[in-house]
Formats: structure tokens, sequence, C-alpha cells
């Protein structure tokens, strides 16, 4: 038989071997992304309760998240530039180490939550729980980018960046469909720990792959610094060196810019969408999860492959979502939920793909790739800052999102303009110039339909943490609005203050205090939790009290000030500054006086606080109102159905659910609204079943639905 006779290179390293370490740092960095993306909306959905369910704790949260993934990216850059493979991971082995020991994540209830300073609190409170295992992930891309590229010299490394967005992308995509729909919190925390903690195990793995390179061959520590040809000769004159290298330090210099800049306009994109969908549909994680599937997802597209991003097709494109954005703007909160999500997928995965698109074109070698991730990072960072900070400060209202569309054509602009010189190029450059002049004026156009459509009839205007206050006027009316949804009116044209709008006789809010005054010899006791213009108090007797829970300072100033209710109400009027759900359990603890009646007015609103209604909220209520007291809901939402809930509420308070409609009349001052009561009281439900507003409860509605702090989930109500 003859031998068979095979000659091994000992000095270079088995096939399989490099295909087990290639697909070590595709999985590592697959899963440290799919972390780093769980992660935010887990500790955002926990979060989102405790700072009053306001739609800037995810704004506030995402600027967290760029702010410490800058930190990452800057760490990264510098552990990969002053020390070789070896002592790098050491380093990061004892970064990932801490990281394992603090990854329970969740944060426990605050007894309070200050009214003044949310965002100081909110970040103080991410940084605690958060903040050392969102750090060691956010190194992830950069630090195996570069082992990657250390190891295998010759192999481009941004394939990694798209495999890194499209475990970001499926963690987002996982997260509201499965992981919330399925799983508790306190076991998504668990599964996230143990996910985390096989990451650092592989990471570690990758790393130790890329140090163990031998000295000498083509994967040294090293092999990602500029090369210097052999051949090269040295320059001759030095003033010619000296030109040669100032041009070379001024194109990296505009690269870098644009590296900043596009990276800033996709993010300004991903937030002020958020803003929009938030403020126009829900504040809530899937909402979120959105516009960042689609932020990633452009991502994905534009670094997967050379070419995979063509001006020719996404310039024209951008140029018609800015017509979008017009439309919106002016009509989003007319039109069906469905249509107003679909046109912001549109427009805002347009826009992005434009600018990581333009990213992708001017990323440079390998030699540059964690200083391209800082400058991204950095620009990621900037867009948090502008839209989370800066614009609150600014603008009366969210024109950052009508602003945003401009600036990222006029950065295209300044692109082109940079570009080559020849003439092929001019010409193609004068079209291209063409296009982006026209999306300039149409986005501008835009901006200024957004700016006279605020200030058509608006007499007052606020904005803070929780969002956006202005007040209208009419010949009528003069009327309060939270973002785009009416929180009170008062007629003009009398002194005398009567029931009407949302809170008419046959309301439920009307018929709750009608009927239990009847059946009652004391004084009524009544919290109300929503302020808005204060129109609750027409209801309060001479005798009888009436306290409101209101989470924003500044609706508290507007009611007093702007409006006449709360001057002219009769009995005792009290303002509780906080978020409804913990100051009732501070008053629980104190043993204040127990309500008769608790109307929880905070749900007409596009934007539902959903953990209010949560069992552990409902508890608290429960003990906050005396036995035999009336619980009234105020469920009027253009495009959530709430009614499921309600009888979940009423199961849980041993109780009967009552729907109440109310009928649009001019010409009294009643507008369109449902409310729910929900009493154990048999008096008051045998009256109520006496009066005109008694309707059967629907029956497409019949089936209870249950949340917890534990557990929710927005699809269940749509």
């Amino acid at each position: 038989m003859r031998e068979l006779s095979i000659n091994i290179d000992k000095t270079s390293p088995k096939p399989l071997l490099i295909s087990f370490g290639a697909a070590l740092f595709f999985g590592t960095s697959g899963l440290g992304a799919f972390l780093l993306f769980l992660v935010q909306p887990l500790i955002g959905k926990t979060l989102l309760p405790l700072y009053g369910g306001s739609a800037s704790v995810w704004t506030t949260c995402l600027l967290f998240f760029q702010t410490v993934l800058l930190a990452g990216y800057g760490y990264a850059h510098l552990l990969t530039t002053l020390a070789p493979p070896r002592k790098q991971v050491w380093m990061h082995g004892v970064t990932l180490g801490m990281a394992v020991a603090f990854s329970s994540i969740l944060p426990d209830t605050p007894k309070d939550v200050s009214t003044h300073v949310p965002i100081a609190m909110l970040l103080w409170t991410l940084i605690r729980h958060v903040g050392i295992p969102f750090f060691a992930l956010s190194t992830t891309a950069p630090l195996l980018q570069h082992w990657f590229h250390v190891r295998f010299s010759s192999r481009s490394p941004y394939p990694l960046y798209a495999i890194s967005n499209a475990g970001s992308l499926f963690a987002v995509l996982v997260y509201p469909f499965l992981v919330e729909r399925f799983f508790p919190l306190n076991t998504q925390e668990l599964m996230w720990s143990i996910g985390f903690s096989i990451f650092a195990v592989s990471c570690m793995a990758s790393g130790w792959f890329a140090a163990a390179v031998r000295k000498g061959t083509a994967d040294t520590y090293g092999a990602n610094q500029p090369s210097t040809s052999h051949d090269s000769k040295p320059f001759k004159n030095r003033d010619t060196a000296s030109d040669s290298t100032a041009i070379e330090n001024s194109h990296n210099r505009g690269r870098c810019v644009l590296w900043f800049g596009f990276s800033t306009a996709g993010s300004v994109l991903l937030l002020t969408t958020t803003e929009q969908i938030s403020q126009d549909v829900a504040a809530t994680p899937l909402f979120w999860m959105i516009p960042l599937c689609l932020y990633l997802l452009s991502y994905v597209v534009s670094f997967s492959r050379d070419g995979a991003y063509k001006r020719t097709f996404w310039l024209p494109t951008l140029v018609f979502a800015t017509t979008v954005v017009a439309a919106q703007v002016f009509f989003g909160n007319r039109m069906p939920i469905i249509l107003q999500l679909t046109l912001y997928v549109f427009t805002l995965f347009t826009g992005c793909m434009v600018a990581h698109g333009e990213l992708a074109q001017q990323k440079p070698d390998a030699s540059r790739l964690t200083q391209f991730y800082l400058w991204t990072s950095f620009g990621g960072i900037s867009g948090g800052i502008l839209v989370a900070i800066v614009a609150p400060m600014v603008f009366p209202d969210l024109w950052e999102y009508s602003l945003a569309w401009p600036a990222l054509l006029l950065l295209l602009w300044h692109t082109i303009s940079k570009e080559s010189s020849s003439l092929e190029s001019e010409l193609r450059a004068r079209k291209i110039k063409i296009v982006v002049a026209a999306g300039v004026v149409v986005s501008g156009i835009g901006f200024i339909v957004d700016v006279v459509h605020d200030n058509l009839s608006t007499v007052y205007s606020s904005r803070n943490f929780y969002g956006r206050l202005t007040i209208s006027e009419t010949k009528k009316t003069r009327c309060l609005y939270h973002g785009r949804t009416l929180h009170g009116c008062q007629p003009k044209k009398t002194n005398i203050l009567k029931p009407a709008f949302y809170y008419a006789p046959e309301s439920g809010m009307g018929m709750a205090q009608q009927i239990y005054r009847d059946l009652s010899d004391k004084p009524v006791r009544t919290g109300v939790v929503g302020l808005g213009a204060g129109i609750s108090s027409v209801w309060n007797g001479a005798n009888d009290t009436m306290l409101f829970y209101e989470i924003d300072p500044d609706v508290i100033s507007v009611a007093q000030k702007e409006f006449d209710y709360l001057q002219k109400a009769k009995g005792t009027i009290g303002i509780v500054a906080g978020d409804a759900r913990l100051t009732l359990a501070a008053e629980n603890r104190q043993n204040a006086p127990q309500l008769d009646i608790l109307v929880m007015d905070a749900f007409s609103s596009d934007a539902i606080p959903l953990h209010l209604l949560t069992t552990e909220a409902i508890e608290i209520y429960r003990k906050r109102v005396r036995p035999g007291g009336v619980f009234v809901f105020h469920i009027s939402n253009r495009h959530l159905n709430l009614e499921p809930i309600m009888l979940g509420v009423a199961g849980q308070l041993s109780a009967e659910a009552f729907i109440v409609y109310t009928e649009t009349d001019y010409d009294r001052y009643i507008l369109d609204t449902t409310w729910v009561i929900i009493t154990g009281n048999k008096k008051f439900i045998e009256q109520f079943q006496k009066t005109d507003s008694y309707y059967d409860w629907p029956t497409q509605y019949s089936q209870p639905l249950v949340f917890t702090d534990q557990y929710s989930n927005i699809l269940d109500l749509i």
C-alpha cells in the first residue's frame, strides 16, 4: 500500500482553526450587539412607570446609551492604540469581570420621583444599574474588529460591523414580539444575565485567539497600522513632502467631519421620529423599537457590501420623503394609526439610508476603524444631546423633526461639492445638486408649515420633560393641549363655569359625582389623576374636597394662572405634585383619609401611561378608596382599546364595570367621550342602571385583560 505523505507548514494556522476563529469573532460580535440592544427596551420598560410614563424617558435613555457607547468606543480606541494584543485581552478581561458582577440590571421602585429634575434622576438610575455592563458591551464592535484584523490581516473587518448591526436588529425585533410578550421582567433580567456571561467568555476567547498570532507572520500586532512600501523613495523636496502631508491631513479632517455629520443626522432622525410617534401614537417600548429597528436596518444594508447604497435611487426618494414629512406634521394626528406608522417607517428608513449610505461610502481602511467608530459614536451622542437637551430649551414644539430633513440635505450638498472635479463628475454632481436643492426647498416649506400650524391660534406655549403644552383660542373657547391632545377648554362668553366638554353631567365623571352625592350624607372626597385645565373641579361641592394628582409642573402652573376653574371652584381644592401612582402609594403609607371617588383622567392622551393600569397600581388604588367607593376611568383614545383592561381591573377589584358614552353636542360644549365606572357599591349600581347612561358592555371587548409591572404588551390593545 502506498503511504500517503502530507506536508504540514507548522508556522501557519490550520484551516479548521482559522474557520473556527472567524466563526468565533462573528458569533461574539452578533451576540454582543444582540445583548446591547436587548437591554435598552428592557431597562426602558422598567423605568417608564417610575418616571411618569413620559416619552422623554426613552429619549433620555437613548442619550445615556449613546454617551456610554462613545465612552466604550473611546476606550477601545485607546486600548488598541496603546497596548499590544495580550495586554488588551488582560485589561479587557478585568472590564468584563466587573460587568458580569453587575449584570443584575433592574432597579427597585423609588419612593419618590422629583417633578423638577427627572432627567438627572433618570440618568443616575441608569448609571447605577446598567452603566458597567452596557459600557463593556459598547466596546465590542471596534475591539473585536480590531482583533479580527490582527488575526486575519488580509480580510476586511467591516462584515463584522454588518453582523453586529444584524444582531442589534434581531434584538429589536425579538423583544416586543417574543421577549416582552411571553416573559415577565424578572425572567428577562435572568435570561439577559446568563447571555452576558456567555458573551464575556466568548469575547475573552476571541481576544486570546487574536493575541496568539506569532510574531513575524502576516497577522502580527501592528498589521493594522499603515504599511510602508520598501520600494518607496524618500521625498527629494522637503517642501513637496510637507505640502503632501498637509493635503492628506486636510483630507482626513474632512472625512472626520463627514463621519460626525452623517452619524449625527441619523441619530437626530431616529430620536425625533421616536418623539413624533410617542406624541401621536403611544409611549411604549414597541413603538420605540420600530424606529430603532429601521435605524439599524439601514446600517446593515449600507455596510453589507460596497455599492449597496445608490444615490440615484435614494436621493430622489429622500426628496419625496420630505414631502411626506410635511404632510405628517400637519395632518398626523388625524390619520389612522397604521397609516401614521407606515409613513414614519418610510420617511425614517429613507433618511437613515441616505445618512448611513453616505457614511459607508466614507469609511476608512482597517487601520483607522477604531477612529471611525469613535467619530460616528461622537455624532450619535451629539444627536442625542441636540434632541433631548438643546431642542426642548430652544424650540417651543417638536420643530427639530422638521429641521432634521433640510439639515441632512445641506450636509449632502456639502459632501457632493467636495467630491471629484472631473467633467463627468461635475455633470453628475450638478444633477444631484438639483435634486438635493429641491429637497431643501420642500423640507424648508415643511418646517414653515410646522411653525405656522403651531402658531395660528396659539397664545401660550411651554415645553419640558413631559411634553409640550399650548393654549389656543377661538372666538368661543380657550383650550389647553398636551402635544396634539385636548386637555380641557373654557368658554369665553360666560362667567358661569358649568360641567362640559369631557365632564358633562351625562359623562362618567358627572354620573359618578351625582349618584354618589345623592347616596351619601357626608361630604364627598374625590381624587382626580390628571389636572388638565382643572375643569373637573366644577363637580366639587361647597363642603367637598377634591385632590388633583399631577406630574407635570407646567400643567399645574397653567391651570392656576391661565384658566378660571380652580379659582372659582367650590369647597376645598388641593394639588399633589408628582406621579399619581407614587403619591397615592405614599398617602397609603401615611394613612391619609381615604377617597370616596377616584377619577383616572390620564388616559385620554395618545401616549397612554400603562403603568397606571397594572395589577400593582390597582392594588394601590384599592387601598386608597374606601369600601363602597367608586373608580372612574376616562378611556377615550383614537388608537387603543382600553375596554379589556377595564374588565380586568373590575375583576381585580371584585366589582362591576359599566361603560358610559357621551356624544358630541357643540351647542352645550360637550365632546364625544368614553368613560368606565367600576364599583362594588350595590346602591350605586341600582341607581346607575336606572339612568339613560347605562349601556350593556360591548361584546367585542368581553375578554378581560390584566397587565402587571412584570408583564404588559400594547399589541393586546390595538
